[in-house]
């Protein structure tokens, strides 16, 4: 693909494997990730004042001219990942809502048709540093229940699309902690949303997960019935080596941001050449407030080194 793709596709480092797959299920084989049209929702106010403009998500139809749907399919490509905020759902009002899912069922058509399968996976809102633990209070809390009562009704709305084939995944990188001994457990969080899901959506492909930010630590941790149906399957983020798959992410280190050209394997590049992108790219970005732009590009090309 020509250089355009790479400017709005992220190719994620994550892989996907169906439980007890068999010839029936969809394929979800090889997939890219979409951020153009629900991962950054737009945002009004500065600080505490912050909050989500109306609309949150002025672009999302027009983003589907960025993409050429036809030549990923040609290029092997069998599904799209879309990467969904739900904070614009859980505050806004009901016309808000049911804007952001019309067109949230317009997008995932208008891909479909291309004979892509589409995953729609959904980000806990981030805009007042939330977590997911924010949303993970108890099964029967406040917090995790009005998050549930909006992935029904994305559950709901992604039903409504007659063409290929819809996945959901209720929750990205959840429970930083493999297992929770006081509390409960992502495990359970998760057992109970599939549960209510399959009286919405009984056919739609689901996307489990497990603990440890969706790391392979916490799917080897997953059990029980939900891992077994023939419906379900697994998400696993395989982040290794991670200054290879987050280099250049301005949500992560700040050393991270500057850095850029980091090959894989390394034996497919030149150390020269990466510590020549990375100083040049240092000279002109932007990073975070307070951070010593010196002491963030030695702690880059040290990591580069290693």
């Amino acid at each position: 693909m020509g250089k355009t793709w790479f400017a709005v596709l992220m190719i994620a480092g994550w892989s996907l494997a169906g439980v007890a797959a068999n010839a029936e299920q969809p394929s979800f084989k090889r997939g890219a990730t979409i951020v153009e049209f629900f991962a950054f929702p737009a945002i009004s106010g500065e600080g505490p004042a912050r909050t989500y403009a109306s609309p949150a998500y002025p672009h999302a139809l027009s983003s589907l001219s960025l993409f050429d749907f036809d030549e990923l399919r040609s290029d092997g490509f069998d599904h799209l990942r879309i990467e969904f905020d739900m904070g614009p759902l859980l505050d806004g009002n009901e016309i808000q809502r049911r804007q952001i899912l019309s067109d949230l069922v317009d997008v995932v058509s208008a891909i479909s048709r291309h004979r892509l399968s589409v995953l729609v996976t959904l980000f806990t809102p981030t805009l007042h540093h939330e977590t997911t633990a924010t949303y993970l209070d108890d099964i029967k809390g406040p917090q995790f229940t009005a998050y549930l009562a909006m992935v029904e009704r994305v559950s709901t709305a992604l039903a409504s699309v007659k063409t290929g084939t819809v996945a959901l995944e209720p929750m990205n990188e959840p429970q930083a902690r493999c297992r929770v001994r006081f509390g409960t457990d992502w495990t359970d969080f998760q057992d109970f949303m599939v549960g209510q899901l399959r009286r919405i959506a009984p056919d739609m492909p689901l996307f489990l997960t497990g603990a440890c930010a969706s790391d392979i630590g916490g799917v080897a941790l997953l059990d029980g019935d939900t891992l077994r149906d023939r419906r379900n399957y697994v998400s696993v983020h395989f982040y290794y080596p991670f200054l290879f798959t987050h280099q250049s992410a301005t949500w992560t280190l700040p050393y991270m941001i500057g850095t850029i050209g980091v090959p894989f394997p390394a034996s497919a590049g030149s150390l020269d050449e990466t510590l020549s992108l990375t100083r040049d790219r240092f000279k002109t970005v932007t990073l975070p407030a307070g951070v010593d732009r010196r002491g963030a590009q030695m702690q880059a090309e040290a990591q580069i080194r290693r």
